[in-house]
């Protein structure tokens, strides 16, 4: 036989090497007991933390910079800006039609006469009139 087997297996495989003789230093540790309020409360700081995290992503989701509430107002403030430009764009062509009609190769004498009078302050001689008190 040779030194250090027993049996046919190697000395570290046999029964006296697993359950040693003298203890060992892990044997002088104390042992690890869990009490179960300390499970419970695992247990119910697993599930606070898992509902924080939901409650978090939920509010995000709804109220949040970009959830579903600030998209219905993104929306209402496109409808809101689409109509303040296409009253815009209807502004601006009236004012380039009248501005057409003050070009220099074809002055309207309606409209030069409009604007004397409500700018300059021109009057016709048979034109009557009133004066008020300034205020």
């Amino acid at each position: 036989m040779a030194a250090g087997r027993t049996n046919g297996l190697p000395k570290w495989l046999t029964l006296s090497v697993l359950t040693p003789s003298k203890p060992s230093r892990l044997h002088n540790c104390r042992m690890v007991s869990r009490t179960r309020l300390g499970r419970v409360l695992q247990n119910l700081a697993l599930f606070a933390g898992a509902a924080a995290i939901i409650s978090y992503f939920y509010f995000q989701t709804y109220d949040g910079n970009y959830g579903l509430n600030a998209q219905r107002t993104y929306e209402q403030e496109i409808v809101n800006l689409t109509v303040e430009r296409d009253a815009l764009r209807a502004s601006r062509i009236d004012w380039e039609a009248r501005l057409e009609l003050l070009r220099s190769d074809r002055l309207d004498p309606d409209l030069l006469e409009e604007i004397a009078r409500r700018d300059l302050g021109f009057v016709k001689p048979n034109d009557f009139v009133l004066l008020t008190p300034s205020r």
